[in-house]
């Protein structure tokens, strides 16, 4: 008989159907841990038999419709036929979906120099928006004072 007992992880991977070697070992050299094994063997046998016993004692009746009852087996094709043809509709739409899905990525180097060059000029754009003096929508304003502002001064040069 050694000092050592087995810990409770060991026992509950013996009874769990984990059979290493040196728990073997163990078992047949100590006569404590062998008869708690025995003994939870026994317990968990005589459970089984009288769960067994109560069950087969207790039996359920099944519940059966009567046979010409309009219920799942009336219903049960036409809905099995209408997730069919669903299922079919969506498979038969997805490449359609695939092919005319825009695409994040350029597919070659021409489009990815044309995205570089549009960036480009959408750039030249803001830039020019925003160095102006004037907003766009004074600018007819601003525009028609300065002709005025030219042609008086044009004018009074004229007149000296």
């Amino acid at each position: 008989m050694s000092d050592v007992h087995l810990n409770s992880n060991q026992f509950a991977a013996w009874m769990a159907g984990d059979r290493p070697a040196e728990i073997a070992v163990h078992l047949d050299g100590c006569v404590v841990c062998r008869a708690e094994v025995t003994r939870f063997e026994s317990a968990v046998s005589r459970l089984r038999s009288s769960l067994s016993a109560v069950s087969d004692a207790q039996r359920i009746p099944v519940f059966r419709p009567p046979s010409r009852a309009w219920g799942l087996r009336m219903i049960t094709p036409a809905l099995g036929w209408s997730v069919a043809a669903a299922v079919a509709v969506v498979l038969m739409a997805v490449p359609f979906y695939k092919a005319f899905e825009p695409s994040a990525k350029p597919h070659s180097i021409r489009q990815v120099a044309a995205a570089d060059v549009s960036d480009a000029v959408l750039f030249e754009q803001v830039n020019a928006q925003l160095s102006r003096n004037v907003p766009g929508a004074m600018e007819p304003l601003a525009l028609g004072s300065a002709t005025d502002v030219d042609a008086k001064a044009t004018t009074s040069q004229e007149n000296e």
